[in-house]
């Protein structure tokens, strides 16, 4: 009989030792966790920035060129369409209309 050859430690790992604490540690290194978390760190600043610069962006002419043509044309019911003119000032506070106006299917 044929002395059994000892374990090859690739195929059986050794098993981690619990801490003092009681505490169960897995061998390696937690660099992924740092990894998803500045990736969620980018991601939530990334987000702040562009609705910060689309909150800035609406107080430009060309912003307000982009609300009008947002709510140019949309249907009021059975009444007819929307028609805006001359946005001023701040959309999401004090703003001004030069014109508004409904305009139904005859065009009045």
């Amino acid at each position: 009989m044929q002395p059994e050859p000892p374990p090859d430690p690739d195929l059986n790992p050794p098993v981690p030792d619990a801490e003092p604490g009681g505490e169960f540690v897995l061998p390696g290194d937690d660099r992924w966790i740092t990894l998803v978390f500045r990736g969620l760190g980018l991601v939530l600043f990334g987000l702040v920035l562009l609705i910060a610069g689309a909150r800035i962006a609406v107080l430009t002419d060309p912003g307000r060129g982009f609300v009008i043509g947002l709510v140019e044309g949309l249907p009021v019911g059975p009444a007819g369409r929307l028609h805006v003119d001359g946005l001023k000032g701040d959309v999401f506070g004090r703003f001004s209309l030069a014109r508004l106006q409904v305009i139904d299917r005859r065009g009045v």
